[in-house]
């Protein structure tokens, strides 16, 4: 009800997602596929265990707000978009993130790309319709291996 623009949902507690969502902070604009997330994700830091009640829910789609992403602080990775194609596209690219920066944090201190350069990249690759297009290739691997989901 908060984000009408919103037809589905991905959420899902991956190793990376987990791993970097204990630190209780946002991606950094470190490459590409980062900057489609630059000032459109949040830190949901609120872990209160097995949620059990839509309060929190409400809670969390407080904190995603117009974003396409919310890491949810000691929990994982949520996502959302206009399609479920869209929602799992950008759910497998921020888990993807999640561990090129924790690669990279594990490394050294990442070089950042500019806040100009990051809002460009951002709006580029960003959009719906190339996050859908990003999900293709993904859908036609599923697909080809085992097609019974669409029975």
């Amino acid at each position: 009800m908060a984000r009408p623009d919103v037809n589905a949902v991905a959420h899902a507690h991956t190793r990376y997602g987990r791993a970097f969502s204990a630190l209780g902070e946002l991606l950094k604009p470190i490459s590409q596929d980062a900057c489609v997330f630059y000032e459109n994700h949040s830190v949901f830091d609120v872990f209160s265990g097995v949620v059990a009640d839509s309060e929190e829910g409400d809670m969390i789609a407080k904190s995603l707000a117009d974003h396409c992403a919310v890491i949810l602080q000691n929990h994982g990775l949520l996502t959302v978009g206009s399609s479920v194609d869209a929602a799992v596209a950008n759910f497998v690219l921020l888990d993807s993130c999640c561990q090129s920066q924790l690669l990279a944090q594990a490394a050294g201190e990442p070089k950042l790309i500019s806040h100009d350069i990051a809002l460009h990249t951002k709006q580029a690759n960003g959009s719906e319709l190339v996050t859908w297009g990003n999900f293709q290739p993904m859908y036609q691997v599923v697909a080809a291996k085992d097609n019974s989901f669409l029975d």
